[in-house]
């Protein structure tokens, strides 16, 4: 492969993978889901994210007035508890 890029690589990859998967598991769907670090951070809060759980990262307001409080998405406690505060 010659001028190989990093889209060269992954596609390789994913074939590889796609090709040599067992057949008792349930197929893998190709191309991979891809985000830029830029999106990874700004969803998750980290460059290397799991994203098996929707746990991305929001910016709320919260209760006690002290700023911006980092809250997961998913935790209904903290979503509840600043939703009933005036911000």
């Amino acid at each position: 492969m010659s001028f190989v890029e990093k889209d060269d690589i992954l596609d390789v990859v994913e074939q590889l993978l796609c090709h040599s998967w067992p057949e008792e598991m349930d197929k893998i769907s190709i191309p991979f889901p891809r985000l830029t670090y830029q999106e990874a951070i700004a969803k998750y809060g980290s460059d290397k994210p799991d994203t098996r759980f929707d746990m991305e990262v929001s910016v709320t307001k919260c209760c006690l007035g002290l700023g911006p409080q980092f809250a997961f998405q998913g935790c209904s406690k903290i979503a509840r508890d600043c939703s009933s505060a005036a911000l």
